[in-house]
């Protein structure tokens, strides 16, 4: 065995960490583990009777197996595995066929940080544009987290101490602080899980795990073997902040047009209705018997036009009414003279 294993460890090892695997396993059909790149507990046991048959990596083992060709892998969800100090860990598995025959199975275990590096980016929401309070991070049919919060990641204390303010359980708040994650420990049962989980995908407003308002995308994800959502989130305080800053500016934009236009539209108001205003008031005047009304035509506009030709209207109608007067009064005259003339005081015509 030491000899097989000199030469094949090294060369399993960078296969491993290459790949960014925790642990690589060799089981043969009878489900012995032969070999481990880590040689933790679970190195020569037996998963179909020993300390770990009711492990996910004997499930793993098993459906491998059970499996109908060497092409066909099995993922298994993660759980808190003992042998690995009760770390998260999931297991791909595959079945390893030689001579026409099955003659065991490879296990690669799975570590959440892995993923929780894909979830968070490395940790940059910030560069990823996720602002000071988004996240995007994984949700399992049993409604646990299968990647760590943003907020636990970045403060611990502060996440805990919202915890309690919220209502959660002493216990679970005691086991995130002394597994030092939230995989598997912090519960998601929002409405945005559930739908995510029943196979739906929408963005909407909902109240995330902490009970603050989120703008919130979700969907089921879609890899065999596993009933798992993503979800991705950002406080809709932070998210509408940009459309309540736009909207502050547009009210004081407007608002400044309205304190240049409204001066402005009484200039030119009082330029255009002034003159509108004077020709009604000489209109009234001429009507009530005044002849010698005359609107002043200062512009060459429409309006200025308008004026002259009320002016206009009005000179005329007071040469005839001049006119009317005086041939009114030379008709007295001429009417004075027959009287005076014609002593019986009758005129014949």
């Amino acid at each position: 065995y030491s000899d097989v294993h000199r030469r094949l460890h090294f060369e399993l090892q960078a296969l491993t960490d290459r790949f960014g695997f925790y642990d690589l396993l060799l089981v043969n059909t009878s489900g012995e583990v032969v070999y481990s790149v880590s040689k933790e507990a679970d190195f020569a046991t037996n998963l179909l009777d020993g300390p770990y048959r009711g492990s996910n990596l004997a499930a793993a083992f098993s459906a491998a197996l059970d499996a109908p060709s060497s092409d066909d892998s099995q993922l298994v969800d993660f759980t808190m595995y003992r042998p690995s100090f009760n770390e998260p860990a999931a297991f791909v598995a595959a079945p390893v066929d030689g001579d026409g025959r099955r003659i065991g199975v490879l296990v690669f275990q799975i570590p959440a940080a892995e993923i929780d590096h894909v979830m968070t980016s490395g940790r940059t929401w910030r560069a990823d544009g996720l602002g000071e309070t988004g996240e995007t991070y994984l949700v399992g049919s049993d409604f646990l987290m299968r990647s760590n919060s943003r907020f636990f990641l970045e403060d611990s204390v502060g996440f805990l101490s919202a915890q309690r303010s919220a209502g959660a359980l002493a216990v679970g708040i005691k086991r995130i602080e002394d597994f030092d994650t939230t995989i598997l420990l912090q519960k998601v049962r929002t409405e945005a899980a559930e739908a995510a989980l029943s196979g739906k995908t929408d963005t909407r407003v909902s109240i995330d795990y902490r009970g603050v308002p989120v703008l919130t995308s979700y969907a089921p994800l879609p890899i065999e073997g596993l009933h798992w959502a993503v979800l991705s989130e950002i406080d809709a305080e932070e998210a509408f902040a940009p459309i309540r800053r736009l909207t502050r500016k547009a009210v004081l934009s407007l608002g400044g047009i309205a304190l240049l236009v409204l001066p402005l539209s009484w200039l030119l108001a009082r330029r255009f209705v002034a003159p509108i205003v004077a020709l009604e008031s000489a209109a009234q005047r001429f009507a009530e018997g005044d002849q010698q009304v005359e609107v002043p035509t200062s512009s060459g506009d429409e309006l200025g036009r308008l004026s002259r030709s009320f002016n206009q209207m009005v000179a005329a109608i007071r040469r005839q009414t001049e006119a009317l007067i005086r041939n009114n009064e030379e008709l007295e005259s001429i009417r004075s003279v027959i009287v005076r003339w014609d002593p019986s005081g009758e005129i014949l015509f």
